[in-house]
């Protein structure tokens, strides 16, 4: 049977290289099976908390017609996954992925409240080693806001932004805040408990090439363009053609190992400024790539509309 188009499951298994390898998948079939320990239990109570607040904006963004809806839909529907999983015992070390779900969702509240209300903190705490000051919005997400609320990104342009902005800056910095504060500190062989992290981080992987197909379902039900604009277009097949980002999962954990074993903070702070510019960078090519198979509808558009006002 032919395996059914979904533009945003190509587009997520390019961003994070998804599906992992048949090491982790076997793995994750073993594990799964176990019952819950008290560690992750733990660590469900950190993302239920994370959950309620993203249902809070889906419910506010509704009800003002706000497109970044469509970004947060997909990334409660991820998160959720990630719970389920947790609460599968399918983690080697169930807390540090908690608290990185946690601190990573906190960057994308943070960047949230710093859009709508620039310069001012918002009445929570910056995430340790962020790089970014509280009430202070990033170039990144600045970008994917502006461009989302705009109107100049269609659906899945308004998804591939929010996605570029969480993973490429925002996964980076929170993996190295996480690494920080549990892991260096403990004076382990490095490398050893690297190397847990990141098998973690690969099965986080899997587990969102698992949620594709029921985020593009919830995307579908929001838009009927997206799933036109696929069939008649293949504007998606050229999205990860041209991006050519299938890199960027192994670049994102080297760029958080990189952060978090710098020698000092002017260090880091150049090596965030570095990671900022590039995903800017890469938002600008992803908003041209998934608005130029729509620009002959949108002149046709324009041309009626001036024309007969």
């Amino acid at each position: 049977m032919q395996e059914r188009r979904n533009p945003l499951g190509r587009a997520v298994r390019a961003i994070t290289g998804a599906p992992v390898s048949p090491s982790v998948e076997k793995y994750a079939e073993t594990v799964g099976e176990t019952p819950p320990t008290d560690e992750a239990r733990r660590a469900v109570g950190l993302v239920d908390d994370l959950i309620h607040q993203m249902r809070e904006g889906e419910v506010r963004y509704a009800a003002s017609g706000d497109p970044r809806r469509y970004f947060l839909l997909t990334y409660r529907h991820t998160t959720t996954r990630i719970r389920a999983n947790l609460a599968a015992n399918r983690f080697l070390d169930p807390i540090w992925i908690g608290h990185l779900t946690y601190r990573f969702a906190g960057m994308y509240l943070e960047a949230e409240r710093a859009y709508e209300a620039p310069g001012e903190a918002g009445g929570i705490a910056p995430t340790p080693g962020s790089c970014v000051q509280p009430g202070h919005c990033s170039a990144p997400w600045r970008f994917a806001f502006d461009r989302t609320l705009d109107g100049t990104a269609p659906v899945l342009g308004a998804v591939l932004l929010g996605m570029n902005a969480h993973i490429n800056f925002d996964l980076p910095r929170a993996i190295a805040s996480v690494i920080e504060d549990f892991d260096l500190p403990r004076g382990e062989d490095n490398a050893a408990l690297l190397a847990r992290r990141r098998f973690d981080h690969e099965i986080v992987n899997h587990i969102l090439a698992e949620t594709i197909d029921g985020a593009q379902d919830l995307l579908a039900r929001e838009s009927v363009v997206l799933g036109l604009a696929d069939r008649l277009l293949g504007v998606f097949d050229e999205v990860i053609a041209e991006l050519g980002i299938r890199h960027y999962r192994t670049q994102v954990w080297d760029h958080a190992v990189a952060l978090a074993l710098t020698a000092g903070p002017d260090e880091r702070e150049r090596a965030c400024r570095e990671i900022e510019t590039v995903t800017t960078a890469n938002a600008e090519r992803i908003l041209d790539l998934t608005c130029a198979p729509l620009r002959p509808f949108r002149a046709v558009r324009d041309l009626v509309t001036g024309v007969f006002g």
